[in-house]
């Protein structure tokens, strides 16, 4: 008996054990079938590898904007219209401006403009907000604002006769500029005596001064933009 029950039992488990998996599945049934109650997966995408962002010049002065050109791509490179887009700085955006892009034209194209008014370097990057929600653009750009170039005046006798002076300077950049010039008695300029206005030429020639008097002269550039150097040694 127990040699006929053991062999019993050897049969039982070799017919299990290689039984193959799906007639199992067919004969314990599909836990969802028939069932009434609909499945759904939740998901959304949240970055754009695909898109494109540039910035000219990478270069500027203080106050000069650089142009953010902006192309949306689909994943087979055809062009995403009428898009929400907007620029945004990663990291601390202190000083800066930007003139947000209008919706990407037929071509997926648009731009818009970032200025900053402290020197630094800043990463300019854009997110498409046009479902709701934040889909990042993966491509962004670095600008590097420096600052005004200081003008620099050509060098002055140390005493000059007569009651006028005529002081002269040049500069580095390669924007246009505007100049403050002024003349002090004293080289901290805590008193000021006389200043010119904003004036586009390089020199100026300060009038009614003191005979025999000693005075200090700085000078400051302006660009077209309204950023300021600092001011020039005197």
């Amino acid at each position: 008996m127990k040699i006929k029950t053991a062999l019993k039992i050897i049969t039982f488990l070799c017919t299990f054990l290689f039984l193959p998996f799906s007639n199992v599945l067919a004969q314990t049934g599909d836990p969802f079938e028939g069932s009434t109650n609909p499945i759904t997966v939740n998901g959304k995408v949240d970055r754009d590898i695909y898109s494109l962002l540039s910035v000219s010049p990478t270069f500027v002065e203080i106050r000069q904007p650089s142009t953010v050109s902006l192309t949306l791509l689909n994943p087979n490179g055809t062009p995403k219209s009428g898009r929400n887009v907007q620029l945004y700085i990663d990291g601390d955006s202190q000083g800066v401006t930007i003139s947000q892009p209008s919706v990407t034209n037929s071509s997926g194209n648009t731009t818009g403009l970032i200025s900053s008014s402290i020197s630094g370097t800043y990463k300019v990057c854009a997110k498409d907000v046009t479902e709701g929600f934040d889909i990042l653009l993966l491509d962004c750009e670095s600008v590097y604002v420096t600052p005004v170039p200081v003008p620099s005046i050509f060098s002055e006798p140390q005493y000059t006769r007569g009651t006028s002076n005529n002081v002269l300077w040049d500069i580095s950049g390669s924007l246009s500029y505007q100049y403050l010039a002024q003349a002090s008695k004293v080289s901290t300029f805590n008193a000021v005596d006389f200043q010119s206005n904003w004036i586009e030429a390089k020199g100026y020639n300060f009038q009614n001064l003191e005979n025999s008097q000693i005075y200090f002269y700085r000078v400051k550039a302006r660009n077209v933009y309204g950023g300021e150097s600092a001011w020039s040694s005197y």
